[in-house]
């Protein structure tokens, strides 16, 4: 057996480590817009309402209207240092926010929304991630613009910030309001 022989295996796993780092790297730095589904109609769901007693929340509540549909959860902690700026967005008026609760318990979220504030027009509870496959979920946080048509607009897949509002979705919204 040769030096290069003995030497080959040690230099394929190096190239395939560099190979699997450089792709990891990438990957992290990929943008959290996701723009395969914009334009395609919102998925019909029905899922339990928050504070309804019996009644369920469905695209219906927002369809008509341009709105912020956010998939939030308790114990996220992206969804946490997200939810101010939902706040700020919620006090312009110049959109209604939906919220659902994901993966997480009525009352959990009922405690989060009291201790945090509560940017949502209503609350829809997803306990077993049911939502998760049609709408084509990571995670949370996630954020959709859905136009008054019901077609997405916008997807964000990571938390919000002001700077994303300010820049991405207020001026989204104007755009939407004047078609």
């Amino acid at each position: 057996m040769n030096k290069f022989s003995r030497v080959m295996p040690v230099f394929a796993m190096l190239l395939l480590s560099i190979l699997l780092a450089v792709g990891m790297y990438q990957h992290s730095k990929e943008k959290p817009v996701d723009d395969r589904r914009i334009g395609e109609k919102f998925t019909e769901f029905s899922i339990p309402m928050l504070w309804g007693g019996d009644k369920n929340f469905s695209q219906k509540y927002f369809f008509g209207q341009l709105s912020v549909i956010n998939i939030f959860a308790s114990w996220c902690q992206g969804c946490l240092v997200e939810h101010q700026s939902l706040m700020k967005l919620a006090q312009t008026g110049k959109v209604k926010i939906y919220g659902i609760g994901w993966k997480d318990t009525p009352e959990k979220i009922k405690n989060y929304l009291r201790r945090n504030g509560n940017p949502f027009q209503l609350v829809g509870v997803d306990e077993k991630g049911d939502i998760t496959v049609p709408l084509g979920l990571t995670g949370v946080p996630e954020t959709f613009v859905v136009d008054k048509y019901g077609k997405i607009a916008f997807h964000y897949t990571s938390s919000l910030n002001d700077e994303v509002i300010q820049t991405q979705i207020l001026p989204l919204l104007e755009k939407l309001k004047n078609e």
